[in-house]
C-alpha cells in the first residue's frame, strides 16, 4: 500500500502516454489543481472576509474548502475525461485535450450555477489545452522551459532555450520568419555564470 501511494505521489503527467494509468492522471491534476485552489482560497477568504456568515475558523475553514474544491474538481474533470477519450478515441490528438478543457468549463459552470460563464470557460480551456497538447506534440509555440539535448561544460551546464516559433504550426513560413531564441545557462551542480565558449 506504501509503495502505491509513493507512486502516486511521484507520478507527473507525462510519465506514461496519453490515454493509459488514467487514475493516476486524475489524482495527479487533481493535486495540482488543489495547490493553485488553495493558493486562490488563501487570497479569496481574506480579501472576502466580510462575506462569511461566521466569523469563527470554523467559518472561515467551510470557505476556505468551498473556494478550493472548485480547482481540484476542475482537474479532475480534464485529467479523466482527456484520459478515458484518448482510449476510447485510440487516438492522441488535441481534441482529446479540448473536451477534457470543456469538462473543466463546465465545473466552473456548476460552482458559479451560470451555464454562459459554464459554457465560454469551457472553450478558453478548450482551446488552451488543445493549444498545449498541440504544440508539446510538434516541439513548437509555447512549449517553454524544456531542457535541450545538448549539454555545456562537461554535464555541469544544462542549457535551455526559451523561444516562440510558428514554424511548426505553418512550415511555409519559416523562409519569412526567423525566430529570435534567447538561450540562457542555469547550473546544476556549480557555478554562477556560463563558461567561456
Amino acid at each position: 500500500m506504501a509503495a502505491w501511494i509513493r507512486e502516486i505521489l511521484l507520478y507527473k503527467w507525462y510519465d506514461t502516454p496519453d490515454g493509459e494509468d488514467c487514475i493516476k492522471k486524475m489524482i495527479y491534476l487533481g493535486r495540482m489543481s488543489g495547490i493553485a485552489g488553495m493558493a486562490f482560497s488563501y487570497f479569496e477568504v481574506g480579501a472576502n472576509r466580510h462575506l462569511i456568515p461566521v466569523q469563527t475558523p470554523t467559518g472561515y475553514a467551510i470557505r476556505f474548502v468551498s473556494s478550493t474544491a472548485p480547482f481540484v474538481a476542475a482537474g479532475v474533470a480534464f485529467g479523466g475525461v482527456t484520459c478515458l477519450m484518448c482510449s476510447a478515441r485510440k487516438k492522441d490528438d488535441f481534441w482529446n485535450y479540448f473536451w477534457g478543457g470543456m469538462a473543466a468549463g463546465g465545473v466552473v459552470g456548476v460552482r458559479f450555477k451560470s451555464g454562459t460563464l459554464g459554457t465560454v470557460a469551457g472553450i478558453l480551456f478548450g482551446f488552451m489545452a488543445a493549444f498545449k497538447k498541440q504544440s508539446k506534440k510538434e516541439k513548437g509555440l509555447f512549449v517553454f522551459f524544456e531542457p535541450s539535448d545538448e549539454t555545456v561544460g562537461q554535464g555541469q551546464w544544462q542549457k535551455w532555450r526559451f523561444s516562440l516559433s510558428w514554424q511548426s504550426f505553418d512550415k511555409s513560413l519559416s523562409k519569412y520568419y526567423e525566430p529570435r531564441g534567447h538561450t540562457y545557462y542555469f547550473p546544476s551542480t556549480v557555478g554562477p555564470f556560463p563558461p567561456a565558449n
